[in-house]
């Protein structure tokens, strides 16, 4: 009974949007972001990667595996929260554009504005070498945030046009 939505993301996004009788499928291409391929410092969920961000004063991180674990990247479920957490933190725009301006950067607690470096790009650091498994920075780049964008893009155009086929509005669905 209802209307539910079921999606599956990864390099690959498949949604099934099921209600009023019907069944409707589609796949759209995500691209990797969502598996942390193409991003930077991205890599599988596995031993080593961050899975959690939590940003406040500073940087807080859950890392898959064992407590003392060295940090060797962001997998796709950490770089979701790390994009989110900077969103709400006042670290990125709207638009995705990690701040620049000296009035955006001095509403930061100082921790997080230390963390915005410019390596030809902005960067924003998650995890100091001194705590990763190569001696660099774990960070997310610009370019590590579009592609998130994209992903994320794509998998809502294809949500919307299962909505369009069955005639909904995202507040029909019921989860």
């Amino acid at each position: 009974e209802g209307i539910h939505l079921l999606v599956d993301i990864g390099t690959n996004g498949e949604m099934v949007l099921v209600g009023k009788g019907r069944f409707l499928t589609c796949s759209t291409a995500a691209g990797p972001a969502f598996e942390g391929a193409g991003i930077k410092f991205g890599m599988r969920a596995a031993d080593g990667a961050i899975e959690r961000v939590k940003i406040s004063e500073d940087v807080q991180l859950e890392v898959i595996g064992q407590e003392n674990e060295k940090i060797r990247g962001i997998c796709g479920s950490g770089l979701i929260d790390a994009v989110s957490e900077m969103y709400k933190a006042g670290i990125i725009k709207s638009d995705g554009r990690i701040v620049s301006s000296q009035n955006d950067l001095e509403k930061l607690p100082s921790a997080l504005q230390e963390r915005i470096i410019n390596n030809g790009s902005k960067e924003f650091v998650l995890a100091w070498k001194e705590i990763t498994d190569e001696g660099e920075n774990i960070t997310i780049t610009q370019k590590d945030i579009r592609s998130l964008q994209l992903a994320k893009g794509a998998v809502l155009a294809g949500t919307k046009i299962l909505m369009d086929y069955l005639e909904v509005q995202p507040q029909d669905i019921d989860m």
